[in-house]
């Protein structure tokens, strides 16, 4: 799931930044969120190749669900969405390079 909501992502991102202007830093904000929703799919997807992992797409009603939602979501929830998405990649490439119990964002310990 995690290529496909990158991918609903940066659509929702593009269509924001489509008409207005690059040089407001919301707007570069969004087209840099756009690039490393790139890197985050290029590295999932090499990933799932390393290791085998059949490919996959998401369940029809799911599917049709995402349509709608990559449409018409906008405004604050999607930033909030773009730090999700964010957040979660960076942890599963931390995940992927360093043994998870040592990365603090998969640590089960209590500090």
């Amino acid at each position: 799931m995690g290529l496909w909501f990158e991918i609903i992502l940066m659509q929702m991102l593009l269509r924001y930044a489509y008409d207005r202007d690059p040089r407001r830093l919301h707007i570069q904000y969004a087209l840099t969120e756009i690039a490393d929703g790139c890197l985050h799919s290029i590295m999932f997807a090499k990933m799932t190749e390393r290791y085998g992992v059949p490919d996959y797409v998401p369940r029809p009603a799911t599917h049709r669900l995402g349509r709608p939602f990559k449409t018409v979501g906008a405004g604050p929830a999607m930033f909030a969405g773009a730090l999700i998405v964010e957040a979660t990649s960076s942890s599963v490439s931390r995940c992927a390079t360093t043994p998870c119990s040592r990365s603090p964002a998969w640590s089960t310990r209590s500090t």
